[in-house]
């Protein structure tokens, strides 16, 4: 982190023994050992391991379901002859210890901290939270258990309707992938997305004025409770997140600078040790959030290999470290 360096962690749900309660106090030891990003996975059958046999799954009353892996698909012609190929995944979703609906809390859990926590989406109110020595995880579950009342609930409830659908019998999409015309639908992206990734991008499109709105009001209310709440704090917390959202609104489909003025230099948030320093610098100052000629070359590319539609803006995702491509901000006075 000195260094700026990415660092990841990886966990998997649904190993014998997990549950929601232990799933979330995972997440939450990883946040608050400041990885960047957490990268979280639905546990696979594999063929030929032991957790894939049948004295496991009775042991631990493992239940499974089917889906198609993403990005591993094709139609193919040898001989004159067209073959349709697609690789059909195992994985489980209930244990002794895990019910199927909490598999699904588990996961929306696991899209909150990918949409709130992972990519640097909400950098400088976090640097804010540590600076008041407030728990990072608990502002991300604060607003996991508080979202219902906002439009982005409808986002999540779509997350978890796909989550559900996506499972199916192994034989029922034996039968989906031999047909060439569903095969061509999974290359298109119409089916088989990977789900985090494209809801995580619906986050930052179509949901992203929703997604800022519910998190400065939330986060006003969950400061309120932590009992750090002033005035200077309110109108702090309403300036970083208009800063973070200048930062990535609309960074796929524009390419034009923004200007905004601020009372408080957020750029130098970071640096500071005392959140009063800003107070000795505060001047109506403006900044111009700018693509750097990289940042726009590199959205550019991806964008022209994968398009700029949900589907491609997945593939997008699922490839890079999305904070490379926020726009950079400028002071102008």
């Amino acid at each position: 982190n000195n260094i700026g360096a990415n660092s990841y962690s990886e966990v998997i749900l649904g190993l014998p023994g997990d549950s929601f309660h232990s799933h979330k106090k995972t997440l939450k030891t990883l946040i608050e050992s400041s990885f960047n990003t957490i990268s979280m996975y639905q546990l696979m059958m594999l063929p030929g391991t032991e957790l894939n046999t049948n004295d496991t799954r009775e042991k631990f009353k493992m239940k499974t379901g089917f889906r198609i892996l993403p990005r591993c698909f094709g139609f193919f012609s040898i001989n004159n002859q067209d073959y349709t190929v697609a690789e059909i995944e195992e994985i489980c979703i209930s244990n002794s210890t895990l019910s199927f609906s909490e598999y699904l809390k588990s996961r929306k859990l696991d899209f909150f901290v990918n949409v709130f926590y992972n990519d640097a989406v909400f950098e400088d109110l976090i640097i804010l939270l540590k600076k008041l020595n407030i728990s990072v995880w608990d502002w991300v579950f604060f607003l996991f258990e508080r979202y219902k009342s906002y439009n982005f609930k409808k986002l999540v409830d779509l997350f978890i309707k796909e989550t559900k659908s996506e499972l199916s019998s192994e034989k029922d999409l034996q039968k989906l992938i031999s047909k060439k015309e569903n095969i061509i639908k999974f290359i298109k992206g119409e089916l088989g997305n990977n789900l985090m990734f494209k809801y995580k991008s619906l986050s930052l499109t179509k949901y992203a004025k929703d997604m800022f709105k519910m998190v400065n009001e939330l986060t006003i209310e969950f400061l309120q409770e932590e009992k750090v709440m002033n005035s200077f704090i309110k109108k702090l917390v309403d300036e970083i997140i208009l800063f973070n959202k200048l930062k990535i609104i609309d960074i796929f489909s524009s390419e034009q600078s923004i200007e905004q003025t601020f009372v408080y230099n957020i750029s130098i948030l970071k640096e500071i040790d005392k959140l009063n320093d800003l107070k000795k610098v505060s001047k109506i100052e403006k900044f111009r959030f700018i693509f750097e000629n990289t940042h726009q070359k590199e959205i550019n590319k991806y964008l022209k290999i994968f398009g700029s539609d949900t589907v491609g803006l997945t593939r997008i995702l699922s490839r890079v470290y999305l904070k490379n491509f926020f726009r950079s901000p400028v002071a102008l006075s």
